[in-house]
C-alpha cells in the first residue's frame, strides 16, 4: 500500500485508536491473537517508513501518525511511533503538528502521548519557526490548549530550547 494512500493513514490511526488497555475487560484468546496481530501490523506500517525520504517529508504521513495515538498508557507501540516521528523532517513534522495539535487537545486532552510526540521540535529552530508561525492561525482557545500541555513550544513566544541532554559520547 502506498505510504501516501488514505487508506494507509486510516488504517495507522484505526489501529492506534484501539489499542487495549489493562483496565478493559480480558480478551478472549481469539480476541487477544486478533489484537496482537493488529499491533504487529502498526509496528509493520511504522517500519516501512524507514529510509523512505519522500514519505518522512510528508506532512500528511505524520499528521496520520500523530492522530493514531490516542491519551492511554500504551508505551509499546507508541513508543514505536514517536521513533518515527523523530525520523521526520523538522519541517514536515512540524507543519502536521501545527495542523493536528489544537483538534488533539480537544479531542483528548493534555496526555503525555502527545508530548513525547512533539518533542523533538523543541530543539530544532526552523521546526519551532514554523510551529509558531502557524499557531498564530489558531483560536485563542486554541492557543490556551496549547498552553496547557506544558511543552517547550508555544505560539506566543518562545524562549529558546531547554538546555539539551548530556551526551557523554559528544564530549
Amino acid at each position: 500500500m502506498d505510504l501516501l494512500d488514505k487508506h494507509w493513514a486510516v488504517e495507522l490511526q484505526r489501529i492506534g485508536g484501539s489499542i487495549h488497555q489493562d483496565d478493559a475487560p480480558p480478551l478472549t484468546p481469539a480476541e487477544e491473537a486478533e489484537h496482537q496481530a493488529e499491533i504487529a501490523r502498526y509496528y509493520e506500517m511504522l517500519d516501512s517508513l524507514e529510509d523512505n525520504a519522500k514519505a518522512l517529508s510528508n506532512d500528511t504521513v505524520a499528521r496520520a501518525i500523530l492522530w493514531s495515538l490516542q491519551p492511554l498508557d500504551d508505551y509499546g507501540i507508541y513508543e514505536a511511533a514517536y521513533g518515527a516521528l523523530r525520523n521526520f523532517t523538522p519541517q514536515a513534522l512540524a507543519q502536521a503538528a501545527a495542523d493536528v495539535l489544537p483538534e488533539w487537545l480537544a479531542r483528548f486532552g493534555d496526555h503525555t502521548s502527545i508530548q513525547a510526540a512533539l518533542t523533538t521540535i523543541a530543539w530544532d529552530d526552523e521546526a519551532l519557526d514554523i510551529l509558531i508561525e502557524e499557531g498564530r492561525e489558531w483560536t485563542t482557545e486554541q492557543r490556551s490548549l496549547d498552553h496547557g500541555t506544558g511543552s517547550r513550544c508555544s505560539v506566543e513566544g518562545y524562549t529558546g530550547p531547554p538546555e539539551p541532554p548530556n551526551d557523554p559520547a559528544a564530549q
